[in-house]
């Protein structure tokens, strides 16, 4: 028996089965959602330990390879913009290096927890269809993941911005809060795709050649235009709004971006509870998908 299954089987809680949808009975599944997250904590923890030690055991650069693609974006968009060959008008802070590094983290974060909650579930097949546990330990164990890799990067883009000098101001307090609720809506749009992503591997792969076109169409490395259009796709596109004045107050000290900012950051919540509802309820699909 393994390690992991080993804890699992020293865990304090037990399964409950019941013939009747859990779909019918909204509330106790929230409550249910809510105790199997406590219960699955420990569980989440070791997992994590688990999975980001044996991530970086055999790599010479270890926890460096987390910062690879802020660099590599921040000096690819930093050369063009240099050269001339790309133009992207006034820049919050005027650090163009900082502005790139901000919203390079920023949506690698919020990608990242798009991403992740079927990456776990996929990983961890094994556990899932021999052992009972609180299947919430994979989102927490997702969550925890995103904010490590998060932190790590995020830690370089405070020395890139005290060493670029950037102004501050008290809605920079907002900051965290803002860049949280971005990771939370990521989490929740994974957590929805993760049934049909088990059910059908096009999901993943749209995933990735998605990436590249939904970052573009997002202000990671330009400043939104201010115009109609684009501001009514910067209230609707999930990260636009989040990411702009989380980078635009980190940046600048300021934001235009206020009130869909908070207007995201009111239904982060909400949207997170319902991907796992829909979560919880994918997890006897996923099961049988997964014993085949």
């Amino acid at each position: 028996m393994t390690a992991a299954a080993t804890e699992i089987d020293e865990l304090p809680w037990t399964a409950e089965y019941s013939p009747e949808s859990q779909a019918r009975r909204p509330l106790k599944m929230i409550v249910d959602i809510g105790r199997d997250v406590w219960a699955g904590r420990e569980l989440a923890w070791r997992l994590f330990v688990r999975n980001l030690s044996g991530s970086y055991r055999q790599s010479l650069l270890g926890f460096l390879w987390i910062l690879v693609p802020t660099i590599a974006q921040a000096a690819s968009w930093t050369f063009l913009s240099d050269q001339r060959i790309l133009q992207f008008g006034t820049i919050p802070g005027g650090s163009f290096l900082a502005f790139i590094a901000i919203g390079s983290v920023l949506w690698q974060g919020f990608f990242d927890a798009v991403q992740t909650p079927l990456k776990t579930v996929l990983a961890n097949q094994g556990l899932i269809t021999k052992l009972q546990f609180p299947r919430e330990s994979l989102v927490l164990v997702s969550l925890a993941e995103v904010l490590f890799d998060f932190l790590i990067r995020m830690i370089f883009v405070l020395v890139i911005c005290a060493f670029t000098g950037l102004s501050w101001s008290l809605g920079t307090l907002a900051v965290p809060v803002l860049m949280f609720g971005l990771i939370l809506v990521g989490l929740a749009l994974g957590l929805m795709l993760t049934p049909v992503g088990i059910l059908y591997q096009d999901i993943g792969r749209t995933l990735t050649v998605l990436s590249p076109f939904w970052m573009l169409m997002t202000p990671v490395v330009y400043v939104a235009p201010d115009n109609p259009a684009y501001r009514i796709w910067n209230w609707i596109n999930a990260p636009g709004a989040l990411l702009s004045a989380s980078r635009d107050l980190l940046a600048a000290g300021t934001t235009d971006m206020w009130v869909p900012a908070l207007v995201w950051l009111a239904v982060a919540l909400p949207l997170l509870l319902l991907g796992m509802m829909w979560f919880r309820l994918g997890f006897r699909i996923f099961i049988e998908r997964m014993a085949n």
